[in-house]
């Protein structure tokens, strides 16, 4: 459970995470909750992502890129 920034790997905190269930924002991945979706904070890319701006499928928030 890494935090800052820029961080690679699942369940990181901060901003700018690359990986799955990142917490923060623009975090890039998919379903966590557990480890990849269920993305919390805004610009996620992945699937599942909760917050706003993010970039997958079944997104929740607004105005966000993909399908579901």
């Amino acid at each position: 459970f890494n935090v800052g920034g820029g961080n690679i790997g699942g369940n990181n905190v901060g901003l700018g995470n690359v990986g799955w269930g990142n917490f923060g924002l623009g975090n890039s991945g998919l379903t966590p909750g557990l480890m990849g979706l269920g993305n919390i904070g805004f610009g996620n890319a992945g699937s599942y992502n909760f917050g706003l701006a993010n970039m997958g499928v079944g997104n929740i928030g607004f105005a966000n890129t993909g399908s579901g």
